[in-house]
C-alpha cells in the first residue's frame, strides 16, 4: 500500500517535469483571437468585396459628359424642362436616394415644390429603400406643349424601369405617360405639376 502511494505521488511530481501540461494555459496568457488577414497577394486593381457586389448593380446611366446638368429652370422652356424633369425624376439609386430630389426641387415651383419637399423628407426616413437596393432608370421619349401664356399644359411620354435588388424588374423597361404643367416665374420655367396619367 505505501509502495501504491509512494508510485502516486511521484507521478503527480513526474508529471510537469515530463511535458504534461495545461493545454489552455497558452490561451490565458495570449490575448484574445485577432481574425484572420487574407496575405495572398491581390492582383492590381481588384475590386474589393463591396465594389464586386455595387457592380452586379443595374445603376442608372451616366449622363453623357458634354451636357450639363441644369441648376434651374432659368434658361429652359417648356420643352426643356420636360425632359430635364423627366431624366432627374427617373433615374436614381438606393445609393443616393435624395438626389433626384435635390434637382427637382429646382426645377420645381408652387405646390409641386412643397409636395417634393415632403416626399424628400419621407424617402429620408424610409430604410427599406437601401435595404432593398431600390432605383430606376429611364429616359425621355416625347413631350407635347399644348396651351400658351404663362402655364403649359405637358403631356410627357418616357421610358421607364424600375430597380429591385439593384436590377431591372423581369417586366422590363416599360412606356408611361405624365401629365404635368409648367409655369413661367421671374426665374424661368419651373414644374408646377407632375403626375403619371391615369
Amino acid at each position: 500500500m505505501r509502495a501504491l502511494r509512494r508510485l502516486g505521488c511521484l507521478a503527480l511530481i513526474a508529471a510537469p517535469v515530463t511535458g504534461c501540461s495545461d493545454p489552455y494555459a497558452d490561451e490565458a496568457r495570449t490575448p484574445a483571437a485577432q481574425p484572420r488577414v487574407d496575405r495572398r497577394p491581390q492582383p492590381p486593381n481588384s475590386p474589393s468585396p463591396a465594389q464586386k457586389r455595387s457592380q452586379t448593380d443595374a445603376l442608372p446611366p451616366r449622363r453623357a459628359a458634354g451636357r450639363p446638368a441644369p441648376t434651374g429652370g432659368s434658361g429652359l422652356g417648356p420643352r426643356g424642362l420636360a425632359r430635364a424633369f423627366a431624366e432627374r425624376s427617373l433615374n436614381w439609386t438606393w445609393r443616393d436616394r435624395e438626389a433626384p430630389y435635390r434637382a427637382l426641387l429646382a426645377l420645381s415651383v408652387g405646390p409641386l415644390r412643397e409636395e417634393l419637399g415632403r416626399a424628400r423628407s419621407a424617402v429620408r426616413r424610409d430604410d427599406t429603400i437601401a435595404r432593398d437596393r431600390l432605383g430606376s432608370r429611364g429616359r425621355f421619349v416625347a413631350v407635347d406643349v399644348q396651351g400658351g401664356g404663362r402655364r403649359r399644359r405637358l403631356v410627357v411620354v418616357v421610358r421607364e424601369e424600375a430597380l429591385i435588388d439593384g436590377r431591372g424588374s423581369l417586366e422590363g423597361p416599360r412606356h408611361r405617360v405624365y401629365l404635368a404643367e409648367a409655369e413661367l416665374t421671374g426665374e424661368g420655367w419651373g414644374m408646377r405639376r407632375w403626375a403619371p396619367a391615369p
